[in-house]
C-alpha cells in the first residue's frame, strides 16, 4: 500500500474517530442538561407523579443513574457498530454485576436511602469500561476493517 493511500485511510479513521466524540459529547450535553433539569424538580416530580412516596433524594440518584445508563448504551451501539461483539459482552457483564452485587449489598444493609445507588455504579462502571473498549478500537480502525475485508 502506497504512502498516499495510507496517509488518506488514516485522515479518514481520525475524521471519523473525531465526529463520533463530537456525537457522543453533544448527545451527553443534551442528556445532561435534561438531567439537570429533572433532578432541581425531583421534588416536584416526587409529588406530582408518585403522590409523594418517593424520596427526592432517591429519584435523584435514578435519575443521575439513567444518564449514564443512557451513555454506557450509546458506546455499547457504537461498539455493536464496530463488531466488538466480545467488549460489548463484557460491558454488559460488568454492568449486571455490578448492579445485582450493589442491590444484594443495599437490600442486605437496610439502607433505604441508598436504592438506586447500585444502578447508578453499574452505569459508571460500564460506561468507563464500554469507552475504553471504544476509544482503544479506534485507534487500529483501519486494521480492523482491513482484516474484515481481506480474508
Amino acid at each position: 500500500m502506497g504512502n498516499g493511500i495510507y496517509r488518506v485511510i488514516q485522515e479518514k479513521k481520525y475524521v471519523l474517530a473525531r465526529k463520533m466524540k463530537e456525537g457522543i459529547r453533544e448527545q451527553n450535553l443534551f442528556q445532561g442538561v435534561i438531567t439537570a433539569v429533572f433532578m432541581l424538580l425531583a421534588p416536584v416530580l416526587s409529588d406530582s407523579l408518585f403522590g409523594g412516596s418517593v424520596n427526592p433524594l432517591i429519584l435523584r440518584l435514578t435519575l443521575l443513574a439513567v444518564f449514564f445508563q443512557l451513555l454506557f448504551l450509546t458506546l455499547v451501539t457504537f461498539l455493536f457498530y464496530f463488531q466488538m461483539y466480545l467488549q460489548s459482552f463484557i460491558a454488559s457483564l460488568v454492568f449486571f454485576v455490578v448492579n445485582s452485587a450493589g442491590s444484594l449489598l443495599i437490600l442486605k444493609s437496610g439502607r433505604v436511602d441508598l436504592y438506586g445507588a447500585s444502578y447508578l455504579l453499574a452505569g459508571i462502571a460500564a460506561s468507563v469500561v464500554t469507552a475504553v473498549f471504544l476509544f482503544t478500537a479506534t485507534r487500529t480502525l483501519e486494521r480492523r476493517v482491513y482484516a474484515q475485508y481481506s480474508s
